[in-house]
């Protein structure tokens, strides 16, 4: 049943109301619909979904503040994926604050970054969940620098245009994600995997000590440390180019290596490309668990498209007008998630 009504709101959320697309909270109070975000934020309760649909909201230099405990869940991003509902893009920047520990923002583009905290009061969420978004950079405080407080996070399948900067916060998995930029500000207790990392600005790990990174394919080996970056292992790594990593501890990993993806060139995302693995690349199997080094690779590989975990409206057709009996024919196929 809990399905069956998914299904329906995900239908519901392609129509305009009042010329607004439908906003939806969905959970312990019921379904409530609204037109405006800053009203569904209003009146959203701690444990809310908060479906968004294919829109642009928030003003550039605002964005969106997460304040309460929700499911913020988008439409997606990917043109392919979104064609029935359009993408769901949040202008500007997206903030969690502490009082959204246990929240997940998920399929949307977002035009900023996401922080956390708004001031060093703010800035200590815990147990937060970002995937299949598309965004620029990732601070885990206020200025991505400093600590304030924030534990354990989960950053996964999504597209990253610069950088993670973490902010020396404990407990963080960042994995199947396609990442332009490096990794900064950490200090033990992060599990990097099954990545890509294109290297399209220098100095890769950067005041990044005693972490792991296994199962990643890593496109450049130019300017690889900068700064305090000793302590950490690699296992299972692919390289593009040469061995960068001098005496830092490394297992199995493989350099100078070619011929890795169906359709990849330059260091910046396209949603043109195809990161799978060509039948033969070195990269396949090779990764720290027996599974392929990259996206597709570990238990829970990369999401085809980076389609949220809420029914996918996969088309629709709203005829111009009514039928001879004043009918209005709508046709919209919606496919259900298993995750």
């Amino acid at each position: 049943m809990k399905q069956f009504q998914l299904l329906i709101l995900a239908a519901f959320a392609c129509f305009q109301v009042s010329a607004q697309y439908a906003i939806t909270l969905d959970g312990p109070s019921g379904t409530r619909v609204y037109t405006h975000l800053d009203s569904a934020m209003k009146y959203a309760e701690d444990g809310d979904n908060l479906y968004l649909p294919g829109d642009n909201f928030g003003k550039p230099g605002l964005g969106l503040v997460i304040h309460k405990r929700l499911n913020v869940i988008g439409a997606g991003h990917y043109p392919d994926s979104t064609r029935a509902t359009g993408q769901t893009v949040i202008s500007g920047d997206v903030r969690f604050l502490t009082s959204a520990s246990g929240s997940t923002l998920q399929g949307v583009f977002v035009s900023g970054n996401i922080f956390f905290g708004i001031d060093g009061n703010t800035a200590a969420p815990k147990n937060i969940l970002i995937s299949r978004c598309n965004v620029t950079n990732i601070h885990l405080s206020t200025d991505g620098a400093t600590f304030m407080g924030a534990e354990s996070v989960f950053i996964k399948d999504n597209v990253i245009r610069n950088a993670i900067l973490f902010a020396y916060v404990k407990n963080v998995v960042v994995e199947n994600n396609m990442i332009e930029g490096g990794l900064t500000q950490a200090n033990g207790s992060i599990n990097v995997r099954n990545n890509i990392f294109l290297r399209r600005t220098a100095n890769f790990l950067s005041y990044f000590e005693n972490c792991r990174l296994e199962s990643n394919i890593i496109l450049a080996s130019t300017s690889f440390f900068y700064g305090p970056t000793g302590g950490n292992v690699f296992y299972n790594n692919v390289f593009k180019e040469n061995d960068p990593l001098g005496a830092s501890f490394s297992w199995n990993n493989k350099f100078d290596v070619t011929n890795l993806f169906v359709n990849q060139s330059g260091p910046t995302f396209s949603y043109l490309h195809d990161y799978h693995l060509n039948g033969d690349s070195p990269a396949r199997n090779a990764g720290f668990d027996g599974t392929d080094c990259g996206l597709y690779g570990s238990a829970n590989p990369y999401k085809e498209g980076a389609v949220p975990m809420n029914p996918h409206v996969r088309s629709k057709t709203l005829p111009a007008q009514t039928d001879v009996q004043g009918k209005l024919n709508v046709q919209v196929t919606v496919a259900a998630q298993n995750n």
